[in-house]
């Protein structure tokens, strides 16, 4: 049942931006609609067999992609066996062809999460903020980061660990916090 719900949430937040990603490429709304439903329905179909840090936008949108492309190609195609054809819908067809296979779903999500990132750390109180950058960005050692600001180790620990939830919190929706760990280790 929560399953469910976490598609549904996942179709309200991402549907528009999927249908106009789609749309983008191959220039009609009933094909990129259909593109965006099998989408949907391809995560839903293997969803429970994905590891469970799948960043679940980027999944979806590169079957979209995918699924643009292959459309893309098929009309390409249609077009080599019409002489009539001008030059200029093929060079259109190619570009978005050539477009659309340079673009990478998970780079979109990257630059999102950086930026949400950078936003919540901006909103954290200046203490946390300047304890969890010694030790995440510059790799210092609770010990030494205590001896500088002025407090206990266990003061540290607490500001990360905020620092951590907030970031956590912010970043649901994109990755398991498990790997935001890791990245931010």
């Amino acid at each position: 049942m929560s399953d469910y719900y976490l598609l549904e949430d996942l179709v309200q937040e991402y549907q528009h931006r999927f249908l106009s990603f789609a749309y983008g490429y191959v220039k009609d709304e009933s094909v990129a609609e259909d593109i965006v439903i099998e989408s949907l329905a391809a995560f839903w179909v293997r969803s429970s067999s994905l590891p469970k840090d799948t960043n679940v936008p980027a999944y979806i949108l590169t079957s979209i992609k995918n699924k643009s492309l292959n459309y893309l190609k098929r009309k390409r195609n249609e077009l080599n066996l019409e002489d009539s054809l001008s030059d200029t819908l093929r060079w259109d067809y190619d570009f978005r062809i050539s477009a659309l296979q340079s673009f990478d779903p998970h780079d979109l999500f990257k630059k999102e999460i950086i930026q949400i990132v950078d936003r919540t750390l901006k909103e954290m109180p200046e203490k946390t903020r300047k304890i969890f950058n010694m030790s995440r960005m510059l790799g210092k050692k609770n010990k030494d980061i205590a001896s500088l600001v002025g407090i206990t180790e266990k003061g540290v620990e607490y500001h990360i660990t905020k620092a951590l939830q907030a970031l956590r919190e912010a970043l649901r929706d994109y990755i398991s916090f498990s790997v935001l760990f890791f990245l931010l280790q």
